[in-house]
């Protein structure tokens, strides 16, 4: 198989992400009761999470890095799938998601030192 870009997989991984967390939003609205209180209460959890998280400096640094160190990790395991799965493994679910699963299943320690090793 060809090589996977590590450009495209961290925005295919986010767009995925967030469709989930919009239809969990439509949901929570239904069973909120009063969709006014509802969007009021979202928009302003939004701006304290935009000021406090998503454009705070040193989040941004850390999500830099994460980035990094996920797609880094994503492109050498599918690439040395081998190494990781077995071909049982592989053709249930295929490498992409094996991969992908694999990497949600790492404690920060243990995606930080095969990064390491790897890079």
């Amino acid at each position: 198989p060809e090589p996977i870009n590590e450009e495209s997989t961290f925005s295919y991984l986010t767009r995925n992400v967030i469709a989930n967390a919009s239809r969990g939003l439509e949901i929570l609205a239904g069973r909120y009761g009063d969709t006014e209180k509802f969007i009021k209460d979202n928009y302003q959890l939004r701006n304290f999470l935009k000021v406090n998280m998503y454009e705070n400096k040193s989040v941004i640094k850390m999500t830099k890095q994460a980035e990094k160190i996920i797609n880094k990790l994503y492109c050498y395991i599918v690439n040395h799938s081998k190494k990781f799965f077995s071909n049982n493994n592989k053709l249930k679910w295929g490498i992409e998601r094996s991969a992908v699963d694999f990497i949600a299943g790492m404690t920060d320690k243990f995606a930080i030192d095969l990064y390491n090793q790897i890079k």
